[in-house]
């Protein structure tokens, strides 16, 4: 799903009010690499499932406030969006989800992934499977993470158009929490990484 992100990332935050969308994309960017870097360090000292789980409840945090965010956003005209509860357009809504927030909302997105799903997925396939069967295994799996990032990113647009982008990060929100719970219930639980370091 963030490969979605990444690609749409511009059109993603200028419909969620965002006046300097390149500019917030370009901060996303560097964001993964700093939530990369963070998950070498903090890989080694939890459980990988906890880690899993953490991450993909910060994914389902920020999909959603993104999904409130986009939807409480003005249209191209201006006109903010209309309250459920009055019928009228309802300015403070929009006004409280402000770009600021939708940036936040993405940096959340985005730094959450890149501490735990994003890379510590390669690392399960890898401590999972016997020596056995890990090559063709981590063979298969990169595959797959792949073939699916193509069809994720190539459905962005078809599902934003049905469902609008607020209920297509309705819909990662979901998934991502599903993912949590998944790791929380039946993702083996591994010990942090142990230095064998001679002294």
């Amino acid at each position: 799903m963030l490969r979605s992100v990444a690609v749409f990332a511009s059109t993603i935050l200028s419909g969620a009010g965002v006046q300097d969308a390149p500019a917030a994309a370009i901060c996303l960017a560097a964001t993964h690499c700093v939530s990369a870097t963070v998950c070498m360090f903090v890989s080694d000292l939890m459980p990988q499932r906890t880690l899993l789980a953490i991450s993909a409840f910060g994914m389902a945090v920020g999909a959603a406030m993104l999904s409130v965010c986009v939807q409480a956003a003005p249209d191209a005209a201006g006109t903010a969006p209309l309250s459920t509860a009055t019928g009228n357009h309802d300015s403070a809504a929009a006004s409280g989800c402000s770009g600021t927030v939708s940036v936040a909302a993405l940096v959340l997105y985005v730094f959450s992934f890149g501490v735990g799903v994003g890379p510590l997925g390669f690392v399960l396939v890898s401590t999972s499977l016997s020596l056995e069967i890990r090559s063709s295994g981590q063979s298969l799996a990169t595959a797959l993470n792949w073939a699916f990032a193509f069809v994720v990113t190539r459905s962005f647009g078809w599902l934003a158009a049905a469902l609008g982008e607020g209920g297509v990060f309705q819909l990662y929100a979901a998934v991502s929490l599903v993912y949590s719970i998944f790791a929380v219930r039946a993702l083996p639980q591994t010990a942090a990484a142990v230095s064998h370091h001679p002294k």
